[in-house]
C-alpha cells in the first residue's frame, strides 16, 4: 500500500489504516525494559525512570494490533497499530 506521512493538513482519516509512531530513546541501549501499554485512544510508552510518554492519536486505535520493535543500533522504538474498526448500530424508534 501506499504511506502517507500526517503532517496536520490533510485531515482525510477515512483513508488512514494503521498510524506508525516512532520514538527516538537515545538514553537506552536495549530495549528490555520499555514498557507499551495501548488502549483505544493512547498510547504509552515508559522505560525506568527514565522516560514517560503518552501519546493520543487522532484516530482510535485497536490494542490487540500493537507492534512494537526497538531498533538497538538508531535506539528507536517503533510502533505500529491498526485504527479500530467502529460499528454503529442504529436504533429507530417509531414516535
Amino acid at each position: 500500500g501506499v504511506t502517507e506521512e500526517f503532517d496536520g493538513l490533510n485531515e482525510n482519516l477515512e483513508k488512514v489504516q494503521k498510524i506508525h509512531l516512532q520514538y527516538e530513546l537515545p538514553l537506552l541501549v536495549t530495549g528490555k525494559g520499555i514498557g507499551l501499554k495501548v488502549s483505544e485512544d493512547e498510547v504509552e510508552i515508559s522505560a525506568g525512570k527514565i522516560y514517560h510518554m503518552i501519546l493520543r492519536p487522532i484516530i482510535l486505535v485497536d490494542p490487540s494490533t500493537a507492534k512494537a520493535i526497538f531498533d538497538i543500533k538508531t535506539r528507536t522504538l517503533n510502533v505500529q497499530v491498526a485504527k479500530l474498526k467502529v460499528f454503529f448500530i442504529l436504533d429507530f424508534v417509531n414516535i
